[in-house]
């Protein structure tokens, strides 16, 4: 993946967004930092909210994509990685990579285009377009 500009966010499955961001207030105190309002997404059937702890960007992710993740007690969704070019990066995967869900915009960024694919070697990731 050649195409990888840089890190962006760890995406966390969460079954209340609220919740969480009051439980990890509890936990973790002034090194929370909210950087966006909780946004519902039709197009992901989800509620969003990116948060900053210790310089680290979660996105927390409430919905319909979490649900068998939180069934199975599983917090971490996705790693997301940002990128120049959508298109670009997705044809120079290799044939294990498994498209999840193509292109589309995402409200939590501004509608910049987003891109779900399923690496063998790293799970669920997230492209995001510069």
């Amino acid at each position: 993946m050649r195409e990888l500009k840089q890190f962006h966010h760890l995406g966390i499955a969460v079954k209340d967004v609220e919740s969480a961001i009051s439980s990890l207030k509890v936990s973790f105190g002034e090194a929370v930092h909210e950087v966006s309002p909780v946004v519902f997404d039709p197009l992901q059937d989800a509620r969003l909210l990116m948060i900053e702890l210790g310089g680290l960007r979660l996105e927390l992710v409430e919905g319909k994509p979490v649900e068998s993740f939180i069934k199975r007690g599983q917090n971490i969704y996705h790693v997301c990685f940002t990128v120049q070019s959508l298109e670009k990066t997705i044809k120079s995967l290799s044939s294990e990579t498994i498209m999840v869900s193509p292109p589309t915009p995402a409200l939590l960024f501004g509608g910049k285009r987003v891109a779900f694919l399923y690496l063998k070697s790293l799970g669920l990731v997230e492209l995001l377009e510069e």
